[in-house]
């Protein structure tokens, strides 16, 4: 009875193991690339980039972000309105559907960012809190180092 009891303990610890490698080397569910935050130059807002994948099986939307180096963090979108371009705030966020993938890029969708409290310089590493919610509404926080580029390339 000992022998069968330590076999099957020593069973479910590889099968622990195993299943413990695979959940923590398992491919990120949401990618983000390219995160940038573009400099101004003065005190004005900067403008904050990136591409979202959502490698999921469900929807996820970006309810918020934040950031230590600004006082305020908001979700934009540029629109063309009667020939000229206004902001808009995100106030419900961004939804992207499982496998989808979308972006934040100048003139479109954006990261506002409020009120730098130090000096930004081009190649900085900026950490900006990216907060998304499933479909259970259950809200995740993940930082991202975003990188401080010259507004034009």
């Amino acid at each position: 009875m000992k022998k069968i009891t330590l076999a099957l303990l020593t069973a479910l610890l590889i099968a622990g193991g195993v299943l413990w490698i695979w959940t923590t080397t398992a491919p990120e569910a949401l990618v983000i690339d390219q995160a940038r935050i573009r400099l101004v130059a003065g005190s004005g807002p900067q403008g904050g980039y990136f591409s979202l994948h959502n490698r999921t099986s469900t929807a996820v939307t970006l309810q918020s972000a934040s950031s230590p180096a600004f006082a305020r963090v908001m979700l934009h979108q540029t629109r063309i309105r009667d020939g000229q371009s206004e902001m808009q705030s995100l106030q419900d966020g961004v939804t992207v559907a499982p496998g989808e993938s979308i972006e934040f890029v100048p003139g479109g969708m954006h990261l506002m960012l409020m009120q730098a409290l130090q000096p930004l310089q081009v190649g900085d590493s900026v950490p900006v809190v990216l907060e998304f919610a499933g479909q259970d509404q259950q809200v995740q926080s993940f930082t991202h180092q975003f990188v401080v580029v010259p507004l034009t390339p």
